[in-house]
């Protein structure tokens, strides 16, 4: 069973999050079936996954499951590249954003955004040990069901499960992850969102305890 796809920038192919876990690639025309990338140990092989992205290059595919793990994928080998546990409860929605897909901004049930590093040298390099946490914005009255960089990676456009929307602009244009509230309707900025940058795992040592409060 489908959940969620997602279309490769060049439109060659279709990435789809399945109820197994796994995410099955097709061929966008004849819908032949190319690879099945399947998540293991961090990843909760068994939890669905909910959201797929590509990367602007198309050479990286994000996922993100009903366990509140995100996963970066070689979309050419087919390989894990990192994984981590970004939210407490569902990962809901999934986009690349910046220079070259350098950002990566998540939405989770947990009515939440948070955006990470997510340049190839950082999935290489950093691993999920290492994974930078530049900003969280926190409190957006309800779950975080969909969310688009525009096009010059300085705005987010959410949309939310009870209905509203709302923008996250970035602070400046120096800030490379860093963005604070806007509101959709007025224009009017909100207080800045304060937070230093973190890892993942200072953030949340196990997913017991992230699920747990």
């Amino acid at each position: 069973t489908l959940v969620a796809i997602a279309n490769s920038p060049d439109g060659e192919h279709v990435a789809a999050g399945c109820l197994d876990g796994s995410v099955a690639v097709y061929r966008s025309i004849s819908g032949e079936l190319v690879e099945r990338l399947q998540a293991s140990g961090r990843a909760a092989a068994d939890e669905p996954t909910l959201c797929v992205a590509y990367s602007p290059d198309g050479r990286r595919i994000a996922t993100g499951n009903a366990a509140g793990c995100i996963s970066i994928w070689d979309a050419v080998l087919g390989t894990c590249l990192d994984v981590w546990e970004a939210h407490a409860g569902y990962v809901l929605s999934l986009a690349f954003g910046g220079t070259d897909g350098q950002l990566l901004a998540s939405g989770g049930q947990d009515q939440c955004v948070r955006v990470w590093s997510a340049s190839p040298s950082a999935t290489l390099q950093l691993g999920c040990q290492q994974r930078v946490l530049y900003n969280v914005v926190t409190g957006l009255g309800g779950p975080v069901l969909s969310l688009r960089f525009n096009g010059d990676g300085n705005r987010i456009y959410t949309g939310l499960y009870a209905g509203g929307r709302v923008v996250l602009k970035r602070e400046s244009e120096h800030s490379t992850g860093r963005f604070c509230l806007r509101d959709w309707t007025e224009g009017r900025e909100a207080d800045e969102v304060e937070l230093e940058v973190r890892t993942a795992t200072q953030l949340w040592p196990s997913r017991r305890s992230a699920i747990g409060h």
